[in-house]
């Protein structure tokens, strides 16, 4: 490093650098070379698909599993035995503070509590987060909105003002900013915010005025909703097995109905919308941005009855029918499915070794495509080697099904919902608002930092 400003150097000259120091631009990939070592020599090894998620066996033979973001590290054991060796062994590599079971982790809020009746549950949100972001935009005391959707204001219709990116800098640095802390939300624990998330960040560079107005008026939805988030609830013991102790998420659509897959096999819904955000049709004469006529694909994942995985991907090249864009979401989705796979696998959680997950959509056209195998006048136009999906019914690592639109809940990760009730209805499908009942009891998930 340069000796600018040191009274001893002279001009030109460079110290070498023996210590990394806190701050420096190389300093979180040394001290993620350090705590790898360290996890190392405890024996743990990282996962191929995920480097930061590390597994191993304990010095009694149970299992560890260790994820770590930076110097904050989340682990879990089969049993205390294991998790009091992981502290014992890592304390005498790194200084560390174990601070317990877990109650905040990367700005999620774990709220363990009581159900009415008696049942375990847990509550995944990040409503510090949203009040942060409200504070900074001067939002605390607005009118929550009752949608994240601008009514008659559709994002890809948006105008640009016309000003080089380089001459409104300020406007972008606020955009960005706002924009920045809701992405966290919607990668976390907010998937009812993720296809406008989509539709905002393609104008991250070059926002004008109404699409920051936009970006609040998703902060005002966010207003309404801070406390709604993920749950997880212990099985009832007077219909299930007591030996099942996992907890399983609440997502049940339609609503009232009980899921109709076994919970321990992933299931995701695949689903994408064709044209412009609100799926109008164009006018006569009246011409469509590129951006416009890309369409949003839409996948979630679901494992233990509860969202795992959810995005929201814009196509990169357009689709030239529903049925083409269709295709295209499921083989988002069994990329995911095949990621997820994959690192169970490389963590033996048994449930990796559970039967092909189930890969739905409600496009008839797109399904019979994939299981039929064959080259379709209108569709002979894809590239197959790009679109696996075949590939992957072929060899059973998912099975693929139709399902009626009205029962697809990857519907809001497509497009904007002009029917308020269907958006608040799929809302509660995916998410709850917190729990009410706290207790002490909570199950063994701990967190460290150093």
């Amino acid at each position: 490093m340069r000796g600018e400003g040191c009274p001893f150097s002279k001009p030109g000259d460079y110290w070498l650098l023996k210590k990394t120091l806190y701050g420096l631009r190389r300093s979180p990939r040394h001290w993620y070379k350090a705590l790898s070592k360290a996890l190392a020599d405890m024996g743990l090894v990282p996962c191929a698909h995920d480097p930061c998620m590390y597994t191993g066996k304990s010095q009694s033979g149970a299992t560890i599993y260790v994820g770590i973001y930076v110097d904050d590290v989340i682990y879990y054991g089969s049993d205390d035995e294991a998790e009091s060796w992981f502290e014992t062994k890592l304390r005498k590599h790194i200084t560390v503070n174990f601070m317990g079971a877990v109650s905040w982790y990367l700005g999620v809020y774990y709220e363990w509590g009581r159900t009415p009746d008696n049942l375990l549950t847990v509550h995944l949100s990040q409503e510090a987060h949203v009040h942060k972001l409200l504070e900074k935009e001067q939002l605390l005391e607005c009118i929550p909105a009752t949608t994240p959707y601008r009514t008659g204001t559709p994002i890809d219709r948006i105008p640009h003002n016309g000003v080089s990116p380089d001459k409104k800098l300020t406007l972008i640095k606020r955009y960005q900013s706002a924009l920045g802390g809701c992405v966290w939300l919607s990668t976390n624990t907010c998937p009812d915010i993720t296809a406008w998330i989509s539709l905002l960040v393609s104008h991250i560079q070059n926002p004008s005025e109404g699409h920051l107005q936009s970006a609040r008026h998703l902060l005002k939805y966010l207003k309404g909703s801070a406390d709604w988030g993920i749950r997880y609830t212990s099985p009832d013991p007077n219909a299930i097995d007591l030996s099942e102790s996992r907890l399983r998420g609440e997502v049940q659509w339609p609503i009232g109905k009980p899921p109709a897959v076994e919970t321990r096999q992933f299931v995701t819904h695949t689903d994408s919308n064709w044209g412009p955000q609100d799926a109008s049709a164009p006018k006569d004469g009246e011409l469509r941005s590129d951006d416009e006529c890309r369409s949003l694909a839409g996948v979630a994942t679901l494992f233990m009855g509860g969202p795992l995985d959810w995005t929201a991907i814009c196509e990169k090249r357009m689709s030239r029918s529903s049925c083409e864009a269709e295709i295209k979401a499921m083989d988002e989705g069994c990329k995911i499915l095949e990621f997820i796979q994959h690192l169970f696998r490389e963590l033996e959680v048994p449930d990796g070794k559970y039967p092909a997950p189930l890969l739905y959509n409600d496009n008839k056209g797109g399904v019979c495509w994939a299981l039929l195998e064959a080259i379709t006048k209108k569709l002979r136009h894809l590239n197959i080697r790009e679109v696996a999906i075949r590939d992957a019914v072929r060899n059973n690592d998912v099975v693929l099904g139709h399902i009626p639109g009205v029962l697809n809940f990857a519907d809001i990760f497509t497009k904007e919902m002009k029917d308020v009730q269907h958006f608040l209805n799929l809302r509660s499908a995916l998410m709850s608002p917190h729990i009410l009942i706290p207790i002490d009891d909570r199950p063994r998930h701990n967190q460290g930092g150093y």
